[in-house]
């Protein structure tokens, strides 16, 4: 067996065959049509958004299986998930499509990258997210193939280039006793004391904040990095993606971790709600619930393995949690990387902007893009009757 699932019936064992090659073909289209392709709505597979979905299906199904049957059950229905779902991402309007095919090719670029710098990857991986923001919000419908991709390389070369003016001045900042071979920790391991400097220069020193705003008012600036360094002024996901990438580039290997918060009602007339529902393809469409954003790195604290969390939304707080001395091996899918979840992040807080904005147009092409990075968003719902 080609796909080597150790198949005990041959029946069983050409089925797999044959579904494994229908889904490999199928993902295969994606990338034909420059379709990103970060999940297979409605199945319990690559369930949160996933990097490498190829990678990923062929690593299930090089898995040990007890239960063939109900995994050939699964299988056969993400096939006609992925099937239905690339039908009606094909359905978008030229501009929506040309705003996916940046999303694919920088998906098919992380993944080279991961594969030369797992470590490295992921903050790089956000960081060219935030120059292809910067082309997405800019006039993008009117501009050419060739401006967008200038564009791309301008915003994420100024991106990095200010992002490492600052990484140099925290670190001239930093006292000597912190720093081993001009990083945070080093070899010496990294601490929670190292984190609270990291904070305290970010968050005091500097003035970054998590800034209430309202997008009627403050348009997309609180949702564009390259603003947020200049203002100082942010919301939790842009100030997460800041603190990761200066940490980063300072030696630590940081990663954004999302959590839900509670909504909160606001009344109507004290918000200027009027045109915060739109309506999109015959559906009325609705702000997602916020995330809250948390930085974490594994470290040690008196001697003993913690994990040290950082609250970018309480002016850096660091806290630290126990957590094994020894990490379980796992599987090159199973920490499938915080990055993705930034991108599907980005999208929906786009969504959620225009909305409050009561911008029609942008909320579909937007619409668009949280559906192709996301498969779990609730935009997919107005598909339901077709997708299911």
């Amino acid at each position: 067996c080609r796909c080597r699932c150790r198949c005990s019936e041959p029946a069983a064992m050409s089925l797999t065959i044959l579904l494994y090659k229908s889904i490999l073909k199928t993902t295969q289209a994606y990338s034909k049509a420059s379709l990103p392709l970060t999940g297979i709505v409605g199945t319990r597979w690559t369930a949160p958004p996933t990097l490498d979905v190829v990678g990923y299906v062929r690593h299930l199904f090089r898995q040990p299986t007890d239960t063939l049957q109900a995994d050939l059950n699964e299988g056969l229905h993400a096939f006609r998930q992925l099937n239905k779902q690339l039908s009606v991402l094909q359905q978008a309007d030229e501009t929506y499509r040309s705003a996916l095919s940046m999303w694919a090719r920088e998906q098919a670029e992380v993944v080279e990258r991961m594969r030369a710098m797992p470590q490295h990857g992921e903050a790089q991986a956000v960081l060219h997210a935030w120059g292809l923001l910067e082309v997405l919000t800019n006039d993008f419908p009117n501009s050419s193939a060739a401006s967008r991709d200038e564009q791309l390389i301008q915003h994420q070369t100024e991106l990095r280039s200010s992002l490492s003016d600052l990484a140099d001045e925290v670190r001239r900042s930093a006292p000597a006793h912190l720093m081993h071979q001009d990083q945070l920790g080093g070899t010496a391991g990294v601490g929670p004391e190292h984190l609270r400097f990291l904070s305290e220069e970010l968050f005091q020193k500097r003035k970054f904040r998590n800034y209430p705003f309202e997008w009627v008012y403050d348009g997309l600036d609180p949702a564009r990095l390259r603003c947020v360094l200049k203002t100082t002024k942010g919301m939790p996901l842009t100030l997460g993606a800041l603190y990761t990438q200066v940490g980063t580039m300072l030696g630590v290997d940081l990663r954004m971790c999302a959590t839900p918060v509670p909504s909160v009602h606001i009344p109507e007339e004290l918000m200027n709600m009027k045109g915060r529902q739109v309506r999109v393809g015959g559906s009325t469409g609705q702000g997602p619930p916020p995330l809250q954003w948390t930085v974490q790195t594994e470290g040690t604290e008196d001697g003993k393995p913690v994990l040290i969390s950082v609250d970018v939304s309480r002016k850096g707080e660091v806290t630290t949690h126990p957590r094994a001395s020894v990490s379980e091996p796992q599987s090159p899918y199973a920490r499938r990387g915080f990055h993705m979840d930034v991108w599907a992040e980005m999208a929906r807080v786009m969504v959620t902007a225009h909305q409050r904005r009561g911008q029609s147009d942008e909320v579909a092409f937007w619409m668009y893009q949280s559906m192709a990075l996301d498969a779990n968003a609730e935009e997919w719902a107005q598909f339901r009757t077709y997708i299911e």
